[in-house]
């Protein structure tokens, strides 16, 4: 009988324990804030397309969450199904939702697909871990292709040209020109010294005989910039990064840019300082390789944010305000330097260039600062929308509560 009490007890108290961390979960998400953008000036069309990712803090609480014009809605309320594929960015879900069959099991990441009319294709290095040398040896280029007029899939690996002296690669876009598909990729190259190098790379695929044609180098580090990291760089604590400039309408364009910068390494009083800057850009068809001459109006540290066509987006930050600079590739020169007011901040504003405007966050609000949302035109600068991000209820962050949005997503489409 004492056996059966014994049980009895433990399987009360069980249940109570149980009752206890769901009355308690559900005291706590309710007490998550919700945020919204509240509007102060311009037209609120602006920002409907907008998708706001980031983290709630409150002490030791991290939640995850996503503001929209529809309010906030944090990760831990969604369904099973909606956590396995918590995609904010609207091409991708589109493409889900259309050819959900052809894209099971590929890579959420835009950069890896291409699409016309005709046909959707998706393109991905083929490799488990390319650090070790059995594994980068049987790594492949994968290319799959979904036709839609036959509705029909169809799919090869190719092999890449001196796939062995590199230890990582990353597709950065895919483009599409005279019945050829180009793979723009960064990679990292292997040097027994252990100093290993960048490189931007170029393949051409032809879709028919499934083999890789030309394989360009762009860009890369080479001997004499580590010359000039050991003469400049304060006790050789430098880097190179050779980036590729992120593209509106990338699909559609047919001109590469990228931007190498040689920088010193800061520290908790300082940033990182840059102490070259170099960008060339590449036209596909004409196969013409440029390096471009940057005006001394525009400063070192100025930082590539986007790509339209012959423009390319430039944006330097201070304490408190945002200066964006618009340089023609064609004619070598600044045609335009806006400045925007920031909130005091330690964290870099977000910034986007699309649609023709100037999209900026400065995402950091705690209980005295504010988060703030700005639209512009991207040509005249001119103000579209001001707003601030707020807690429902018109409540204040308090203590060590704070709202850290980390990505900004906008839909594609001009305003209607």
């Amino acid at each position: 009988m004492k056996k059966y009490a014994a049980s009895f007890i433990i399987f009360v108290l069980a249940i109570g324990t149980l009752i206890t961390f769901f009355i308690y979960e559900h005291h706590a998400v309710s007490a998550f804030p919700s945020f919204y953008i509240q509007q102060t000036a311009g037209d609120k069309r602006e920002i409907k397309q907008f998708i706001l990712d980031g983290n709630y803090y409150d002490g030791q609480i991290n939640e995850n969450l996503q503001i929209t014009t529809n309010g906030t809605s944090y990760y831990r309320d969604r369904s099973f199904f909606e956590k396995l594929s918590a995609v904010s960015d609207p091409g991708m879900k589109r493409l889900q939702n259309e050819y959900h069959s052809f894209m099971r099991g590929k890579a959420e990441n835009m950069n890896q697909y291409y699409e016309n009319q005709d046909k959707l294709i998706y393109a991905n290095i083929d490799a488990y871990d390319m650090r070790l040398p059995e594994q980068r040896m049987q790594s492949k280029l994968e290319i799959a292709i979904w036709d839609k007029q036959k509705k029909q899939k169809s799919s090869f690996k190719a092999t890449i040209p001196h796939i062995d002296r590199y230890i990582w690669m990353d597709i950065q876009s895919l483009k599409f020109n005279n019945g050829k598909l180009y793979v723009a990729t960064n990679n990292e190259r292997y040097s027994d010294s252990g100093q290993n190098s960048m490189e931007a790379h170029l393949f051409q695929v032809d879709l028919k005989s499934g083999k890789l044609g030309d394989d360009k180098t762009l860009l890369k580090e080479n001997a004499d910039d580590q010359v000039y990291s050991k003469d400049n760089g304060k006790n050789g604590e430098t880097y190179t990064s050779i980036n590729f400039v992120p593209q509106e309408n990338a699909q559609e364009n047919n001109m590469i840019v990228l931007q190498k910068t040689i920088s010193e390494i800061g520290n908790e009083a300082k940033q990182d300082k840059v102490l070259k800057n170099e960008l060339i850009s590449y036209e596909i068809g004409s196969a013409m390789r440029k390096k471009l001459s940057l005006p001394a109006e525009l400063p070192k540290s100025a930082e590539p944010v986007s790509q339209n066509g012959t423009s390319v987006y430039f944006k330097v930050q201070s304490a408190n305000k945002l200066t964006v600079y618009s340089y023609d590739v064609h004619t070598e020169k600044v045609t335009a330097v806006h400045q925007f007011p920031l909130q005091a901040a330690n964290r870099e504003a977000l910034i986007e260039v699309k649609n023709n405007r100037i999209y900026i966050i400065s995402p950091a609000m705690r209980a005295k600062r504010k988060a703030t949302v700005f639209v512009a035109d991207a040509k005249t600068a001119k103000t579209l929308y001001k707003g601030v991000i707020k807690v429902k209820g018109d409540q204040n962050l308090i203590g060590e509560q704070s709202l850290e949005v980390d990505s900004l997503e906008i839909g594609n489409g001009e305003t209607k």
